[in-house]
């Protein structure tokens, strides 16, 4: 798994980290759960990548027993 992690000039807490892996979008809810534990997440993406991968992304919270919605950006 690579992490980069991106650094902004406006905090250190608004900075994040991009994580990339063969197989990461079915490690996203416990990734996400690790990085910020809360009662809901969201799953921010484009209309084309919805498409393919915004079902899979939210089945894996939903299976982890997580709350989270898919915000599609056109």
């Amino acid at each position: 798994m690579s992490r980069i992690r991106v650094d902004t000039t406006v905090s250190d807490a608004a900075s994040y980290d991009i994580i990339g892996s063969s197989g990461a979008l079915h490690e996203l809810a416990q990734l996400a759960a690790q990085a910020a534990p809360a009662h809901r997440y969201a799953v921010v993406t484009d209309r084309n990548v919805a498409q393919h991968w915004a079902s899979t992304a939210l089945a894996g919270f939903s299976a982890a027993g997580l709350s989270a919605e898919s915000i599609i950006i056109d």
